[in-house]
């Protein structure tokens, strides 16, 4: 059985699971954590031993130091850095010269260029053996990087929908009547993600119509509140700033809207509202258009149109029934095709794959 060593400066409920997972499957599994960053304080408890290094930079000599040891005490297989930066560039320090295989995760489009050093000294670096797209678009995106095809693998984050069930929130705290129509959006607030379409797509609505939208997340883009102000109803518009309940808040909603312009991996709020079973309405952008199956479990509009925003919201609106039924395949569409087994048998694949090549 493979031995293979996890680093990461934070690790989410997502590959927590995942990394149970490969455990139970009987590899030997250890972590590198971040001692500062409690995101897995039992991991020992799960019989999982962790070693606690926070990685300073891109290049800490004494964290490298330590990998180094780590490895040619440990003698590990594979070593797999979920996320970010720093553990990619220190690892590849640290691995020099040893026979470990290297995977890395990359869960965005974007940021990335051949002529930047950063990137080819982490994601672009010929010593990364595999590097693991969160969805189909983020290796679409790789490829465009002249990554070899066989160096990359697609494999989805699976999730749970039990993990995101909570109590849907009181929206009257919010200022929203108990009858209103409300569209919901969880987001860093930014032109990026589409806010100002959205807003905009707001004015294109029917006069008259009880539609509220709430937004949850902190306002990158101070303007979007300024455009709020113009449309026919501003005080239908309720900027919430950042909630540690927005899966709450979401799940109270009629419809879960994500208008992003590009670069989505796999966003998160998305994946939490469809668990909850509120109907989606998304753009063709990125890993979006892969959960979201249009007019099956949710709707799916081009980017920067108001208009076809504006007419989803509205076919919304006109069936109850059928927008209900959309909330409950989507539910069903992450339990059945975004699930944790399905990640740990793909991810365990990968590692067979890996090792015999």
């Amino acid at each position: 059985m493979p031995s293979i060593l996890y680093i990461a400066e934070n690790i989410d409920r997502p590959e927590r699971a995942m990394i149970r997972g490969i455990a139970t499957r009987g590899a030997r599994v250890r972590l590198v954590l971040n001692p500062k960053n409690q995101t897995w304080p039992d991991a020992e408890a799960d019989g999982l031993p962790l070693v606690p290094l926070e990685l300073r930079s891109r290049y800490d000599i004494r964290a490298i130091k330590t990998l180094r040891r780590l490895f040619r005490e440990q003698a590990f297989d594979i070593v797999h850095c979920t996320r970010n930066n720093r553990p990619i560039a220190n690892t590849i320090i640290a691995i020099r010269g040893l026979p470990t295989k290297l995977v890395a995760y990359r869960g965005t489009s974007g940021n990335l260029s051949p002529w930047d050093p950063a990137s080819r000294m982490t994601y672009l670096h010929p010593r990364v053996d595999r590097l693991v797209g969160v969805s189909q678009a983020v290796c679409d995106y790789l490829a465009g990087m002249k990554i070899p095809g066989e160096k990359l693998v697609q494999i989805y984050k699976g999730h749970d929908p039990a993990w995101y069930e909570a109590e849907a929130a009181d929206l009257s705290t919010e200022g929203i009547p108990e009858k209103a129509f409300v569209i919901g959006c969880a987001s860093a607030l930014r032109e990026l993600k589409g806010i100002d379409t959205f807003i905009d797509a707001l004015k294109r609505l029917p006069p008259g119509k009880p539609v509220h939208a709430l937004l949850a997340g902190v306002i990158k883009d101070p303007y979007l509140r300024e455009m709020a102000r113009a449309v026919p109803a501003p005080h239908a518009v309720h900027f919430t700033g950042f909630r540690k309940d927005a899966p709450a808040l979401m799940g109270a909603c009629d419809v879960f809207l994500l208008a992003s312009k590009r670069r989505e991996g796999l966003p998160r709020a998305l994946i939490e509202a469809m668990s909850q079973g509120v109907a989606p309405i998304v753009t063709a952008v990125g890993g979006m258009k892969e959960l979201v199956v249009d007019k099956r479990c949710g709707l799916v509009v081009p980017p920067e149109d108001p208009a076809a925003l504006a007419g989803a919201i509205q076919t919304m609106m006109a069936d109850a029934g059928q927008r209900r039924a959309w909330g409950a395949a989507a539910r069903e569409r992450i339990r059945t095709d975004f699930n944790v087994e399905m990640t740990v048998a793909k991810t365990w694949a990968m590692y067979e794959d890996l090792l015999e090549a």
